[in-house]
């Protein structure tokens, strides 16, 4: 409703108007609508992306729960848990052994062993899966079980002791044949527990030269700085 004051010979007169804008209400009564849809649907495909998002989460974590539940594992152990370890390389066997979280070499207790690269190794030996399976079998020769390419002993600090023996590879789908003390079944592993994770020697396994250089130089410089806070 509009007002509006008309003066007539010194006498105001009042008139009052109504118009109404039945057009003009109803587009901004259908835009506010379409608003409130848009909105709506807005929300709608939030809620429904992050519900998806969260399905697509769940079947990823069952189908990596499924694989991990499905392999076979020739040995596992946590590294932290070994003492011991000796193996054979080049023709020489290699002896390491940890005290105190400290690895040393048997023949040779001055070469400093890093402690990361023997863990890696470990890790490695320790999560041994099988890409097949031969259940007790009669004869291990076949597998190349009694004339070893590799013989692994490890040592825990439990007491215990494992002893993995390597044989021959399968030519036709690749891997290594190994059997596990204690496990009358024969395993079929990758071949790169023999040439990569095994193939080390004690100039492999050692700390690295620039890793002294750095240590040397640190400690130089550490001596330098308190000489010069003394002076």
């Amino acid at each position: 409703m509009e007002m509006y004051a008309i003066q007539v010979k010194g006498h105001f007169l009042r008139i009052e108007l109504r118009i109404e804008y039945p057009l003009l209400e109803r587009n901004l009564y259908m835009r506010k609508k379409q608003w409130i849809i848009l909105v709506i649907a807005l929300a709608a495909i939030v809620a429904a992306s992050a519900g998806l998002k969260g399905y697509q989460k769940k079947q990823d974590q069952k189908a990596a729960q499924q694989e991990e539940d499905e392999k076979v594992y020739a040995l596992q152990f946590t590294s932290d848990d070994v003492t011991g370890i000796s193996y054979e390389y080049s023709g020489e066997t290699l002896e390491f052994t940890k005290t105190d979280d400290t690895w040393s070499c048997n023949a040779d207790p001055t070469v400093q062993i890093d402690a990361d690269k023997m863990k890696t190794m470990l890790s490695s030996l320790g999560s041994m899966t099988a890409d097949s399976t031969v259940e007790n079998p009669e004869d291990v020769s076949e597998y190349g079980i009694d004339q070893p390419t590799q013989q692994v002993t490890l040592n825990f600090s439990d007491g215990s002791e494992k002893t993995l023996t390597f044989g021959t590879e399968n030519e036709i789908v690749g891997g290594t044949y190994v059997q596990v003390s204690g496990d009358d079944n024969v395993y079929l592993v990758g071949s790169s527990y023999v040439n990569t994770t095994l193939n080390k020697g004690v100039d492999d396994l050692k700390v690295d030269d620039t890793d002294d250089t750095t240590s040397s130089s640190s400690e130089t410089d550490t001596s330098s700085d308190t000489s010069a806070t003394t002076e």
